[in-house]
């Protein structure tokens, strides 16, 4: 395994929380990249009461505990201890092909302009949610792009330069949901963030077992006031969820 006394190129930053029965396909995916130059896994493991952080040591040798609440906090404390040129981020229900860092590299080193880029997900186990996803999601990026002036980004799929990530102010830990989108808005202010729609990933559809309840109570309320008023929501958007595979 690839890690940390390599001096990697590219850090890969994980939250966990009760992952038990996801976070080793997870990571086996990383481990099976055919990325040549050297990388690191770095797993935030929030309070979890399961085994996550044992299978998670299988894999990397860089586990550490959430020392604070939500996600926004968590992939800030990986980003911090994080030595890669490169921050790679996903999350723990995310099974990435094995190009993925290749593919991410070798966008950087091609296009020194940009500081972001994220890209799609399909679902593994809903053929509905991917061709819902096709229609709608071009849609939501264009809706995102003539309101803020950039693309959404998303802590499922993205890759950030971390000087620009540490210019922009990392991730916002008082936010409870969209906080990858709200980092984009400000990253945009010190460079080009670009959507990729051969960056892939595979994850779970389990946050979307009733897409149109949760987009219409709480996404889409807390959209509203990020991106238009500017201010934060007071309730958690995205429920802390249990592997169920």
């Amino acid at each position: 395994m690839k890690n940390i006394k390599n001096n990697p190129i590219i850090s890969v930053v994980i939250p966990a929380y009760n992952e038990e029965k996801l976070i080793a396909k997870c990571l086996r995916a990383l481990k099976k990249q055919d990325f040549k130059l050297s990388y690191e896994i770095i797993i935030v493991n929030g309070p979890s009461t399961d085994q996550t952080q044992a299978i998670a040591e299988k894999y990397t040798n860089l586990v550490i505990s959430q020392t604070g609440i939500g996600i926004g906090q968590a992939r800030n404390q990986g980003c911090k201890l994080a030595i890669g040129e490169i921050l790679a981020i996903t999350d723990a229900d995310v099974f990435v092909p094995p190009d993925w860092l290749t593919r991410i590299y070798s966008y950087f080193k091609e296009n020194k302009y940009v500081i972001a880029i994220t890209g799609p997900y399909n679902f593994i186990d809903s053929d509905k949610l991917n061709k819902t996803s096709r229609i709608v999601r071009p849609i939501v990026k264009e809706i995102h792009q003539t309101i803020t002036g950039t693309i959404p980004l998303s802590g499922t799929n993205m890759a950030i330069r971390k000087d620009a990530y540490f210019m922009a102010g990392e991730f916002d830990s008082q936010i409870t949901g969209l906080e990858d989108v709200e980092l984009g808005m400000r990253l945009a202010e010190v460079g080009k963030l670009v959507y990729l729609d051969n960056l892939v990933v595979k994850t779970t559809d389990r946050r979307y077992k009733h897409p149109s309840k949760h987009f219409m109570t709480t996404f889409l309320p807390a959209y509203i006031k990020r991106t238009i008023f500017k201010t934060k929501d007071d309730r958690v958007i995205w429920e802390p969820v249990k592997s169920s595979r």
